[in-house]
């Protein structure tokens, strides 16, 4: 065990000793969590969030929808591994220092070691063994680092270290299993769905299940009919648009396909966490408007996400929840699911960003621990100088962003179909301006931290 490891390990004990001398801990659950990550998935291009007619059917989503909480108000990360890193640490990016996706070719800044990720604390806090796994892209390992999902907790891992590249990336490519490169020609999606089919047979209860698909991020490659439902014709030259809803309604089927693999009984007694890791790729949109508030950026275009919890732990199902939730809150909120309680962190020596919305699952009228909220993008990737850096800071209602040479633009989140429009300070109302600066004091307040 790792030195750090070790004193993250006496930090949550002794929480876990403090928290446990004021009241008795509540027993651990047996329930089952199931985490999907889609990648490059925006609320635009999932049917229950969308209302729309004309973007990919996503009848197993919906499906999940209609037995969960829909939460309409649920942000990430504008890129990949910034995303992955807040849900597996509870922190955000600029404690990680991962702002931005870890370059492939060069080979670069990764998480740590030393951070501690969501299968280590589950098993540590609860004092036994958790049986986990990881599926699918990983993104947060340096590229030459085979072992890396291992050594940050999980048992099995199973998938790609980063993006699939290349013109047969989603189809002729290596995975790695367990540390060992291994080929392939199956079409990614259908293949990470089966691994982890797979693994919901062989893990023992309770287990913890990190499926992170590849799709729908590019390239772009045609899949299956059999698991998307569309046949391009021999010798037609399909839109980049329609190769990505293609690939949509395949990710959407392969979901269905590892939910209907739990049965009835498992799967009553597993946690299903559905999570868009940012905004849909400027490459998959049509409209012009649209392309320039995607994935990248901290307009709601590239980082409101796509978030969807049913399961044991959720009570009043169907509904859906506008409280402001994070992809960070995730790492406190799915240890709750396992029994763990918010004050189980309090002994810990970093500083954790995460939030659980437990509460929000079990009550319908709960309202959200969460008043602020951040999302952020930079590099390079480290905790040195910056040469781009894009922050917000936002509530419900209004959002605050800054650029790294200051620049300011306000939003009014209330608005919702002015959302993404900006509203110059001098401009703002009295109600604005109150809120603006509320913003400015948090992102100050965070600023100090760094």
């Amino acid at each position: 065990m790792r030195t750090s490891a070790r004193a993250w390990t006496v930090a949550i004990l002794c929480g876990l000793a403090s928290a446990q001398s004021e009241s008795p801990r509540p027993a651990p659950t047996s329930h089952n969590v199931l985490v999907i990550v889609a990648d490059d998935v925006g609320c635009d291009m999932v049917r229950c969030f969308s209302g729309r007619g004309d973007g990919p059917s996503t009848p197993a989503l919906d499906a999940l929808a209609a037995r969960g909480v829909r939460f309409e108000r649920a942000y990430a990360n504008p890129w990949c591994s910034p995303t992955r890193a807040a849900l597996l640490t509870g922190r955000y990016s600029f404690r990680t220092g991962i702002g931005y996706p870890i370059n492939q070719a060069t080979d670069g800044f990764a998480l740590a070691d030393d951070e501690l990720t969501l299968p280590e604390f589950l098993e540590r806090a609860l004092g036994r063994t958790l049986d986990t796994s990881a599926i699918g892209k990983w993104h947060l390992s340096r590229f030459s680092d085979l072992d890396g999902p291992r050594r940050q907790g999980f048992d099995w891992f199973e998938g790609s270290l980063g993006n699939l590249v290349g013109e047969d990336g989603y189809f002729a490519r290596q995975e790695v299993r367990n540390g060992e490169r291994v080929p392939t020609s199956r079409y990614a999606t259908v293949e990470e769905a089966d691994d982890a089919i797979a693994r919901l047979g062989a893990m023992r209860e309770p287990w913890l299940l990190y499926l992170a698909f590849n799709s729908a991020h590019e390239p772009f490659h045609a899949p299956p009919r059999e698991s998307s439902g569309v046949a391009f014709e021999p010798g037609s030259n399909p839109s980049q648009a329609q190769l990505y809803a293609a690939m949509v309604q395949s990710l959407d089927h392969e979901v269905g396909r590892v939910l209907a693999a739990l049965g009835p009984e498992l799967g009553a007694r597993t946690n299903v966490v559905f999570l868009g890791d940012n905004g849909t790729p400027m490459d998959a949109l049509e409209d012009k408007y649209k392309r320039a508030r995607s994935k990248g950026t901290l307009f709601e275009g590239g980082i409101r996400v796509p978030l969807i919890i049913a399961g044991p732990s959720v009570s009043g199902a169907p509904r859906v929840c506008d409280e402001l939730v994070g992809a960070v809150d995730l790492f406190a909120t799915i240890a709750g699911m396992f029994g763990v309680e918010q004050r189980a962190f309090d002994g810990l020596e970093r500083e954790l960003d995460s939030l659980s919305f437990m509460p929000l699952l079990r009550d319908p009228q709960a309202s959200s621990a969460r008043r602020f909220l951040l999302a952020e993008e930079f590099r390079p990737n480290g905790h040195g100088a910056r040469v781009e850096s894009h922050v917000a800071v936002f509530t419900r209602s209004a959002k605050l962003g800054v650029t790294l040479q200051g620049e300011e633009r306000f939003f009014d989140l209330s608005d919702r179909a002015n959302a993404d429009r900006p509203i110059k300070i001098p401009a703002l109302t009295s109600e604005q301006k109150r809120q603006y600066e509320e913003l400015k004091a948090e992102l100050e307040r965070l600023t100090r931290a760094r």
